[in-house]
């Protein structure tokens, strides 16, 4: 079985990309730890994370405090955090934010992880809406009880239910999107960052 460390920035940010996957990894008995950098000032949020990793399966979860919007400040600091966890939970495989991501956060921690990980299997996920651009070249197959189960850990973010990206019908349509390019019912697509075998 694979360790997997899932990389956020801000707590909804991997559910968003690759809720599928998690809950098919959880799933399939592969072990999982999902690190979130930012609470972003916001107690209600990170409620509704707590219950997303349940409906999800994760119990191996960290939240750290780090000001949103403004990591840039803090790298040192976060590329300390990220080699600490390479070195006591030892990730065979690490799913972070994708290079072209806009977000000034979200490009602070793919940077940092690409630094840490670079000797591990590493895949970035995508946000279409902080990004003009998109490498898509790594897929996972979902069925409809990953994609059902993603929609779940997305509706605990009663906070966030107004922004666009959450419409269960976006999420739906982007599985489809990707599930249609392999000829298969749903998928998620990741960007490959390094491969190792």
């Amino acid at each position: 079985m694979n360790r997997v460390l899932i990389l956020s920035s801000h707590a909804d940010d991997a559910e968003l990309a690759a809720g599928g996957t998690i809950k098919r990894l959880v799933e399939e008995g592969h072990t999982v730890r999902h690190i979130v950098f930012s609470d972003c000032l916001n107690v209600e949020i990170i409620a509704e994370f707590q219950h997303s990793q349940q409906v999800l399966g994760i119990s191996d979860y960290h939240v750290y405090r780090y000001d949103f919007r403004r990591f840039n400040e803090n790298r040192q600091d976060i590329l300390d955090c990220l080699v600490k966890h390479k070195k006591d939970y030892n990730p065979t495989h690490v799913i972070t934010h994708g290079s072209k991501d806009t977000n000034q956060d979200h490009k602070v921690i793919f940077e940092e992880s690409f630094r840490a990980f670079k000797t591990c299997n590493l895949l970035g996920y995508n946000h279409p809406w902080n990004q003009r651009e998109a490498k898509a070249d790594y897929f996972v197959r979902l069925e409809r009880k990953h994609l059902d189960s993603k929609i779940e850990a997305l509706s605990q973010y009663h906070s966030q239910k107004d922004r666009l990206y959450f419409n269960p019908e976006y999420t739906e349509a982007q599985a489809l999107s990707h599930g249609t390019m392999l000829q298969c019912g749903y998928a998620e697509a990741f960007e490959t960052l390094n491969i190792l075998y």
